[in-house]
């Protein structure tokens, strides 16, 4: 039988405690905290949209391996997705969710390049808008992309306003590798260079997601870029993502 003090200590409890984190229990060893697994936490399911446009060719097979590096680190419970854009026409998804790292190896080996103008917004914001739907069906894991590009876009459909707005609204995460030493750096009259424009996309991308972007300055550093977004991927928690402006 409680006691008059015991009830007083369980409404307290009641008043400071949130019931889905603590549990009152008649019998002292049956109180028991609980949250979720540390393995739940850690899973991610994220997106790699990778550029197939002509001006990646010089690095790609680099871009391919890096990618490799990025798959082989998931963890069993990852879901991963591939997408191969170069125009807005061209945006698709070569591998749908999977957490078979086989398959999703198996679709970066059919990435190519070829011509046509760059639709780096467009690509984002579709892969934004199905790995959000992936989170609102159910998945439990922080939802991620990591873009590999030099940054260009030339002909979206979507705008800028339109996209971060989508990103805003379903707290998407994006990691870069920016190739973008390729890009024109003289800077016409009254306006930016390619290079300034591409640089100032990627990094509004990452800094207002709460991921990071990485320009390359050599091929050579892209196995080290690509096991540093791995780590970052698994380590930055949900609750320290900045909110969006």
């Amino acid at each position: 039988m409680r006691t008059k003090s015991t009830w007083i200590v369980i409404l307290l409890l009641s008043l400071f405690v949130q019931p889905s984190v603590f549990v009152v229990a008649q019998n002292p060893s049956q109180a028991r905290q609980s949250s979720q697994p540390e393995q739940t936490l850690n899973q991610i399911t994220y997106g790699l949209v990778i550029d197939n446009s002509k001006s990646m060719s010089s690095q790609f097979r680099e871009v391919i391996e890096a990618a490799k590096i990025i798959v082989n680190n998931n963890k069993p419970g990852d879901e991963t997705f591939v997408v191969r854009f170069v125009d807005r026409d061209r945006i698709e998804t070569l591998q749908d969710f999977t957490t078979d790292r086989a398959a999703m190896l198996n679709a970066l080996g059919k990435l190519y390049t070829e011509s046509g103008q760059s639709a780096i917004i467009d690509a984002v914001y579709l892969s934004a808008q199905a790995v959000a739907q992936r989170k609102k069906s159910g998945s439990q894991s922080r939802p991620a992309l990591i873009l590999i590009t030099d940054g260009d876009d030339r002909a979206s459909y979507y705008t800028q306003d339109q996209l971060f707005a989508l990103l805003r609204e379903n707290k998407v995460q994006i990691f870069i590798i920016g190739l973008v030493n390729a890009l024109d750096n003289r800077k016409p009259i009254l306006s930016k260079s390619s290079r300034e424009k591409a640089i100032k996309l990627l990094q509004r991308l990452a800094n207002e997601t709460g991921g990071r972007a990485f320009f390359l300055e050599s091929s050579a550093e892209l196995p080290g870029i690509a096991d540093a977004i791995g780590s970052e991927l698994r380590n930055v928690r949900k609750e320290h993502i900045p909110a969006m402006r």
